[in-house]
């Protein structure tokens, strides 16, 4: 095997492999649920469950989702 061969051979693994846990880490963490329009995603994140609490028992929760302001 020519030292070009192995060279193409490592750089496929390594793109393999970033890519194989780039989407493990994505579909871990729910990250195509930021994709969406639902307000539930805001809670994926352990640190905004008391803004979606918030936001729930607010006035204009019926009117307005997350991604209407932000």
């Amino acid at each position: 095997m020519s030292l070009q061969v192995v060279k193409l051979i490592i750089l496929g693994i390594a793109i393999g492999l970033a890519t194989g846990i780039g989407l493990y880490t994505f579909a871990y963490a729910k990250g195509y649920s930021y994709l969406s329009n639902d307000p539930g995603s805001c809670a994926n994140c352990h640190v905004m469950n008391e803004q979606y609490d918030g936001w729930q028992k607010s006035s204009h929760h019926t009117v307005a989702t997350c991604n209407d302001c932000h």
